[in-house]
């Protein structure tokens, strides 16, 4: 008995080479419902700090990032199939990391949208299954809104940087500014909010002003 193969995917992963598959991978093996981060091994797996679960196009968003960054201390897993959630894959690639400090579940889409209310309470027991030492997932992404997109590309483009500064910056590097530098880099942020959302809404009238927010590091749900 064969199942139809149906792809739902946005067109800019057509044109993103690292999600093509070699004719093997179609060939051989089967649908995995949870992929670990293949790009980290089992001895750099032990220096984790920080694993972020993801679905879809935004995995290849995270991984560009991490590169930029030279984070190493980042794993990226992707969940394929979200129900029945596979809790015994996720406890498998969850254990290869037993120094991670936080697990956060990423999503492009706003708050109130997307999987994050889903998956939250599963991930959740997953971790304390494992006896992980956090026992809750975090969210990053955008805040809620009415709107499932920005409307404009200057305001999606913000939105999206904002959401990838949210996933990648690391609170413990925070501690290495001077409280000086803190203040005057913080002062000039919001200058530069301030301004720029004074533009985008002169620019889009009609856009989301909770859209227009910034997005906090994260936000325990």
């Amino acid at each position: 008995w064969r199942k139809p193969l149906v792809i739902m995917t946005p067109k800019s992963l057509l044109r993103t080479r690292e999600s093509f598959s070699p004719r093997e991978e179609l060939s051989h093996g089967g649908f995995k419902r949870l992929i670990d981060d293949a790009s980290i091994d089992d001895a750099a797996a032990k220096n984790v700090q920080r694993v972020m679960f993801c679905s879809g196009k935004v995995y290849y968003d995270l991984v560009h990032h991490r590169e930029e960054l030279g984070r190493k201390d980042v794993a990226i897993v992707r969940l394929e199939q979200f129900y029945p959630f596979p809790r015994a894959a996720a406890g498998a690639a969850l254990a290869r990391y037993p120094k991670a400090k936080d697990v956060f579940w990423v999503q492009e889409e706003p708050k109130n949208m997307g999987s994050w209310f889903f998956v939250e309470s599963y991930i959740e027991w997953v971790l304390q299954q494992i006896g992980a030492k956090t026992t809750r997932p975090r969210y990053a992404g955008r805040q809620a809104s009415a709107s499932t997109a920005v409307k404009t590309m200057p305001s999606a483009s913000i939105c999206c940087a904002r959401v990838m500064s949210c996933r990648a910056d690391q609170r413990s590097s925070a501690s290495s500014v001077p409280a000086s530098s803190k203040s005057a880099q913080e002062k000039s942020r919001r200058s530069r909010i301030l301004t720029d959302r004074a533009r985008r809404l002169s620019m889009a009238p009609d856009c989301s002003a909770t859209a227009m927010k910034r997005l906090p590091q994260s936000s325990t749900a």
